[in-house]
């Protein structure tokens, strides 16, 4: 049963399409849209679509949402082909208007749409509550949710004012760049309350051919926690064939305990390379790709980029040193857009 992940270019944000088909038909699933700048780019690939069976909205920061929102506004009636929506919106969180940070707001214009969405269109089936444990299933995929947890949906209700967003300095780019890739996989994570991304959903997709860990931006420890109390360890991982990497390859999403309950050699980092203060990916991240304490080094990891090192190098995210590719036993592949 053939199955294809399109990897699209949505600038510093994400945009994935499955496709699936068997005995004549198709199952098509679209995750995430991309950011405002890539707009013009995403939401024709998404009205070409002539049908989508599920629509996943990981989280309403801005560059995975703001597609969507571009989409909904002007093509509502597309609505049709949309079966079952999953996205966990802003609905709870009482903000006065003044007050609200944009993906607040984005989340809220976007559950908006859903509603009338949902009035005009009887069949159309929108889940607002997805969190860890919910599965979907049918003749073409077996779809589990591992995040977000229950707590992580509480503290993104209770605290999401409070969201920290760390600036990386060019600074630290280039000091980690001194520091050997070895070196730099035992570094612990480092802690930051990144409320809205720890609601991300993140989920496994299985079908009789490939199966994808996809992680949205959420949090390493809660993904962590459910693995675990589904029976995975360092002895018995988790085996998946490809991994979608948190928040673009963040050092803060990504940690050592993560890595070793699961059993993979092909990692997509979606990003350019970040705006502003938020360079993507970290060579912290790659480096705990490459060497986690329970990466074999006889076998060969895959790094997928949906653009060219050079463009992410535009944006100061410089992530090997000469030699370092070949000498960790690493393939990169840059602009790769079908999995």
């Amino acid at each position: 049963m053939p199955i294809t992940l399109k990897f699209l270019q949505a600038g510093h944000g994400d945009a994935f399409i499955f496709e699936c088909e068997k005995d004549g038909d198709s199952f098509v699933m679209v995750v995430d849209s991309g950011p405002r700048i890539s707009q013009c780019k995403i939401v024709p690939i998404i009205k070409g679509l002539s049908k989508i069976d599920l629509l996943v909205l990981s989280h309403y920061d801005e560059d995975h949402i703001s597609g969507y929102l571009e989409y909904f506004k002007n093509y509502q009636e597309d609505a049709l082909k949309i079966r079952e929506y999953w996205c966990n919106c802003a609905s709870q969180i009482e903000v006065e208007q003044r007050t609200i940070i944009s993906a607040y707001s984005n989340a809220k214009t976007f559950a908006d749409y859903l509603r009338q969405i949902s009035k005009e269109f009887r069949d159309t089936k929108w889940i607002e509550l997805i969190k860890a444990g919910h599965q979907y299933n049918n003749e073409f995929v077996d779809i589990e949710v591992v995040a977000p947890s229950n707590t992580a949906l509480t503290i993104n209700r209770n605290k999401y004012i409070t969201s920290e967003y760390p600036a990386i300095t060019c600074d630290r780019v280039n000091d980690d760049l001194d520091v050997s890739l070895k070196d730099l996989a035992k570094r612990p994570t480092p802690y930051t309350s990144q409320v809205i991304n720890n609601a991300s959903i993140a989920f496994i997709l299985r079908t009789e051919g490939k199966s994808y860990l996809m992680l949205g931006d959420v949090m390493p420890d809660d993904v962590v926690n459910y693995l675990v109390s589904k029976g995975y360890s360092e002895d018995c991982p988790l085996e998946v064939d490809f991994v979608k990497v948190s928040h673009h390859g963040s050092r803060y999403n990504i940690s050592n305990n993560l890595l070793d309950i699961i059993k993979c050699n092909n990692y997509i980092i979606s990003t350019n390379g970040g705006r502003a203060s938020a360079i993507h990916p970290d060579r912290e991240t790659i480096a705990k790709l490459l060497y986690h304490p329970q990466r074999s080094m006889q076998e060969i990891v895959h790094l997928y980029f949906n653009y060219k090192l050079n463009e992410l190098q535009k944006h100061r995210a410089i992530l090997f040193n000469d030699g370092e590719i070949e000498e960790a036993k690493c393939e990169v592949h840059e602009e790769e857009f079908i999995l």
